[in-house]
Order: C-alpha cells, then sequence, then structure tokens
C-alpha cells in the first residue's frame, strides 16, 4: 500500500494512502514490473503532491531487479508524457523499427492509450516505412527533432542519467551481459 509522506519537523507524517487489486493482466507482469508497478500507481495517484518538487521513493525491501542487459535486453524504449512527465522504459533486444512499434503497441499505448502528438528525433526507426504509417493510421501528430536538439531532449537525458546512476549503484559493472 502506497502511502505519501511529508516531513515535519524532522518527522515522516502520512498525508495520503492507496491501493487497489491488481488488474488481471497485471499479475502476470515480470518481478521486476511487480516492483515498479506500485511507485508507478502511487506517482500517478499522488501526482498533485509530488509536482513540482523534488521526492524520495522509499520501500521496505530490497529490489528483485536483475542487471540491466539481462536476457539480452541490451536497450531501453524510453517514453515520457508531455503533460504529466511520466517516464515508461520498456526493455528491448534490438532497436529495429518492428521492435520499437512492438514495445509502443504493446507498452505504452495498451495501457495509456494513444497520444495526440508524437516528438522524437530524426533516428531511422522514427521515420521507418513501418512507423510512418502506424502514427498516420493512429492520428497521432509527428514532431521530428534534430538529435542535439536539448530542449526537447533534455528530459528523456536527464531520465537516463538517473536510470544509468541507480543501476551502477545497484549492480557492478561485471555482472552485466
Amino acid at each position: 500500500m502506497p502511502v505519501t509522506m511529508q516531513v515535519i519537523h524532522g518527522l515522516p507524517h502520512p498525508l495520503a494512502f492507496f491501493s487497489r487489486k491488481l488488474f488481471k493482466a497485471e499479475s502476470s507482469y515480470s518481478s521486476f514490473n511487480h516492483e515498479l508497478l506500485p511507485v508507478n500507481l502511487a506517482v500517478r495517484q499522488f501526482h498533485h503532491f509530488l509536482e513540482d518538487s523534488p521526492f524520495v521513493i522509499l520501500t521496505d525491501h530490497r529490489p528483485q531487479m536483475s542487471p540491466p542487459t539481462s536476457q539480452g535486453q541490451r536497450y531501453l524504449f524510453t517514453i515520457i508524457g508531455l503533460s504529466t512527465h511520466w517516464p515508461e522504459t520498456i526493455p528491448l533486444g534490438t532497436t529495429t523499427s518492428a521492435s520499437c512499434t512492438s514495445a509502443l503497441l504493446s507498452g505504452w499505448l495498451a495501457r495509456l492509450g494513444i497520444p495526440d502528438h508524437n516528438t522524437s528525433d530524426r533516428c531511422t526507426t522514427f521515420t521507418s516505412q513501418l512507423w510512418t504509417p502506424l502514427v498516420n493510421l493512429l492520428g497521432i501528430t509527428r514532431h521530428q527533432t534534430i538529435t542535439s536538439n536539448t530542449v526537447v531532449n533534455r528530459r528523456v537525458e536527464s531520465f537516463h542519467r538517473t536510470l544509468k546512476a541507480a543501476f551502477m549503484s545497484s549492480f557492478p559493472v561485471s555482472s552485466w551481459d
């Protein structure tokens, strides 16, 4: 059960509680996703408390994460919601148009719906004969940037740095594939 707390005079005080049953699809999540699901749900539930403020996530157990390159999943397909700034990463074995399109359909779109806009760089993955018709079919307005556009890519790059630091502190590099 996620709890939102605020520290007052050095002591934590609960602000709100949240719980719900798992949906049928969630019950088949991997252990990694089972670990992240309550965090994901809590941040969404309590976003009004968290907006524009740094926050810390505390848990009462060690994560059951495996090294970031385990099982051949060497890449992360990262999506960040424009209005919520919520980051999603989907592990991938390759960065082909087919794998990214599949990740978008089975990950983000299946759970959160179709966005109005898609902003990406001009990588061939996002200009391919598979990706372009898909976003057109779904009615998504595409915006393409140059790879070095720091304003647009800042959120993704910042999230990647944070994620890399978390992996580096949790797993010795020698344990990676």
